[in-house]
């Protein structure tokens, strides 16, 4: 028999062999986590609480909530299991939540175990809330399950362009990269239903501030390109709803005699879907004027808070960095909350909706 059937053989045998001997999974004998919160309790303790489904009739699905207290994830699975009634398994897991104490306490030991289990995916939401995880887990009432209503809350506004980008990729690559600050959705109850009210700024690993949802549109601007956002001026004159918004940012680093100068230029195009005022102030270019000055003053306050801070979740240093290759990361981390930083913003707009 030529060598290539034997060892076509061999292979066939070797799988079936490991197929066998895998441990067996089954489904009626095993809880998915969908979702999981941490609430700091004390230096050595965190409180850890966990959601899974089970299916009713009708394809109704109520969720069980596990609590507990442990000094780390390890120990808190391994009480959370004693429990359950069966096997609780990550493969579904879709959000995990860290309230605020435990955020500015740092949530590194967290996210480091999260990327070391095989079962979890790198798309997973991470979030951070103003109370209690297990409260706020506790409050939802879906037919979804926890899990599926908060990673559909969550990426429904990230794809509305309400909340930049983010998941475990994003968050642990800027954790890994020297000169970047990650971000995360900031939770609170409102009328008891969970909300993202802002946007969870950190330094490295630590939560410092946030920046309410309201300006989210402006942090966009500057963290990168929007496609399909929206914006609504208003003055006493007018009020404008600003639709189909797409923008271009172009980030341009000059050194001169040591110092380094940033300009942040952006171009805005949009359509005016709906205009309530005085006619002649919108053919006059009176909303392009007031848009860019509203924009260029708000950007101004959220760069300046940025850099007294010492943050940069814009990626300026990766910038300065890219394109300055001489300047060590130290020189750039060093200089940052001094460079002087510019931004140019055009708006254009393509066509103008109804005047009530």
């Amino acid at each position: 028999m030529p060598l290539k059937y034997v060892a076509f053989f061999i292979l066939i045998f070797v799988s079936i062999t490991i197929n066998f001997t895998m441990p067996k999974r089954i489904i009626d004998k095993i809880q998915m986590i969908t979702v999981a919160g941490y609430d700091y309790v004390d230096e050595n303790t965190l409180k850890g609480t966990i959601a899974t489904p089970i299916f009713l009739q009708k394809g109704e699905i109520q969720d069980i909530l596990y609590t507990d207290d442990a000094s780390m994830i390890y120990d808190l699975d391994t009480k959370l299991n004693t429990e359950a009634s069966e096997d609780l398994e990550n493969g579904k897991l879709a959000v995990v939540l860290f309230n605020e104490e435990l955020a500015k306490h740092g949530v590194k030991d967290y996210t480091d175990f999260l990327l070391r289990e095989p079962s979890i995916g790198s798309g997973l939401y991470l979030a951070v809330t103003e109370g209690s995880t297990n409260e706020l887990l506790s409050s939802i009432k879906s037919m979804k399950g926890a899990g599926v209503y908060l990673s559909d809350l969550i990426k429904h506004n990230i794809q509305s362009q309400k909340h930049p980008d983010t998941n475990l990729k994003t968050f642990t690559y800027s954790l890994e990269c020297e000169t970047c600050d990650p971000f995360l959705p900031y939770f609170r109850m409102v009328d008891g239903k969970p909300k993202i009210d802002a946007i969870a700024l950190f330094k490295k690993d630590t939560y410092i501030d946030q920046i309410p949802i309201e300006d989210s549109f402006v942090f966009n601007l500057l963290n990168g390109d929007i496609e399909n956002g929206d914006y609504v001026l208003e003055r006493k004159e007018f009020k404008a709803a600003i639709q189909n918004i797409d923008t271009d940012r172009k980030v341009i680093v000059n050194q001169q005699n040591g110092s380094i100068n940033i300009l942040l230029d952006i171009e805005i195009i949009g359509v005016i879907r709906e205009y309530t005022g005085n006619r002649v102030l919108r053919d006059k270019g009176k909303i392009k004027k007031d848009l860019e000055k509203e924009l260029h003053k708000k950007a101004e306050e959220m760069i300046k808070n940025f850099q007294e801070k010492n943050i940069d979740p814009i990626g300026i240093k990766e910038q300065i960095r890219s394109k300055i290759r001489a300047l060590t990361i130290k020189q750039i981390n060093d200089q940052y909350p001094a460079i002087t930083i510019n931004m140019h913003i055009t708006y254009t707009n393509l066509e103008s909706g109804t005047r009530r």
